[in-house]
């Protein structure tokens, strides 16, 4: 939520689901969400049985409003979500979310992360329920091992990166093996490694 980082962003995915995805088409696809439904401006989530956070403990609603109003007043979720005004826990597993006028759209803005609401003590890097946890003293992303497949995904070693010098050098010598850009500044990068171009939809 902090975050200004498009990288950041992009890899936060791996560590928080959101409770929709979207598809090539844009239409979103339930993550932790099980089901939406609209009714007006009311659009009720109800919570994936069985979802479970990295620590072992159950998603619930009261998580969907606590990470709700982070995003809300968050620079990169701030806009997609101004047309939901608020957000309430009806039991452990539904959340209710209102809406500013009838959108049948509604729930493709449902791609915030959610995070556990923290306790008296929060920690200092959220809990999340993606397919990853956030190993601080190895600088890596370790398989989280609540979250299906876990056995079948190794470490992925995180290298900080300040600028494109730096980006470029770091695939030139392999300590990282691919990298994207959208070249929406007009410049080409240049580097050493193989490149090809791909069509931006």
């Amino acid at each position: 939520f902090v975050t200004d980082s498009r990288i950041n962003l992009d890899l936060a995915s791996l560590l928080y689901q959101s409770l929709v995805t979207l598809d090539g088409a844009w239409m979103p696809q339930e993550a932790l969400a099980q089901s939406i439904t609209a009714d007006g401006t009311i659009l009720t989530v109800t919570l994936r049985e069985g979802a479970l956070f990295s620590d072992g403990t159950a998603v619930t609603a009261a998580d969907v409003v606590y990470s709700f109003g982070k995003a809300a007043k968050s620079a990169p979720y701030k806009a997609l979500l101004a047309g939901i005004t608020a957000c309430r826990a009806e039991g452990g597993g539904t959340a209710v979310f209102s809406l500013r006028s009838a959108d049948p759209h509604a729930g493709a803005r449902l791609t915030f992360p959610i995070v556990k609401a923290p306790g008296k003590k929060a920690p200092a890097v959220p809990v999340g329920s993606g397919l990853y946890i956030y190993d601080a003293e190895a600088g890596a992303l370790v398989s989280n091992p609540h979250a299906e497949g876990a056995a079948s995904r190794g470490a992925l070693q995180l290298y900080h990166i300040d600028n494109e010098d730096m980006l470029l050098h770091a695939l030139a010598s392999g300590h990282i093996s691919y990298y994207f850009d959208t070249v929406s500044d007009g410049s080409l990068p240049r580097s050493v490694k193989a490149s090809l171009s791909a069509d931006m939809l």
